[in-house]
């Protein structure tokens, strides 16, 4: 990720923005951010080399959407109980299925 492209993800930061939480405490989502950007597309590309049929697929794709999900009652947990109000969160979303 280039580095104006990672400051503007962190002035865009909810906690940021909407809570007034100081950039500087975001430093291990800076790390992150900078370690990422290629992961979802690994992971997503070991999928499509080896799951080889249809029903193979199907499941994979089954089980990360059930992974998506779980995360984001995870997610909205966490924020719920940190206070943050529902209308400054992400929606959830549902995986963007790509044809291999």
């Amino acid at each position: 990720m280039r580095e104006d492209a990672e400051r503007q993800m962190i002035r865009d930061n909810p906690l940021v923005r909407y809570h007034g939480l100081d950039p500087r405490f975001l430093k291990l989502k800076m790390a992150h951010c900078r370690v990422e950007s290629g992961h979802r597309q690994a992971a997503w590309q070991i999928v499509l080399d080896h799951a080889r049929t249809a029903q193979e697929k199907k499941a994979c794709v089954e089980a990360l959407q059930k992974s998506l999900e779980m995360w984001h009652a995870y997610r909205d947990g966490v924020a719920e109980a940190a206070g943050i109000p529902s209308e400054t969160r992400r929606p959830a979303r549902r995986l963007a299925i790509r044809k291999s």
